[in-house]
């Protein structure tokens, strides 16, 4: 298993491949999807043996949501959102 580690705590975009799911085989060439990989974008919050959690929305409080538990057998690439290196652009509404 390749080691994904470095992307803890940081804004990602990974790419995984779907699983399979019991309502997904219903036969036929159209629902076999092995190269079928979706995009999530988010801040790594933990890569473990079994699962790596996206986090999409932090809260004010500092409480997350919107967490995507990815297999992470199932991980393709996982690649760090470089910072926007700009100063933010400041309007006054008025």
């Amino acid at each position: 298993m390749r080691d994904f580690s470095y992307a803890i705590g940081k804004a990602c975009h990974v790419v995984w491949r779907d699983a399979y799911f019991d309502f997904d085989r219903n036969g036929g060439a159209e629902s076999e999807r092995e190269d079928f990989l979706v995009n999530t974008y988010g801040v790594v919050r933990a890569v473990g043996e079994q699962f790596t959690d996206v986090v999409s929305e932090q809260l004010p409080d500092g409480d997350e949501r919107a967490i995507t538990h990815i297999p992470t057998v199932l991980l393709v690439h996982v690649w760090v959102m470089e910072e926007v290196k700009t100063q933010p652009r400041v309007e006054t509404l008025g």
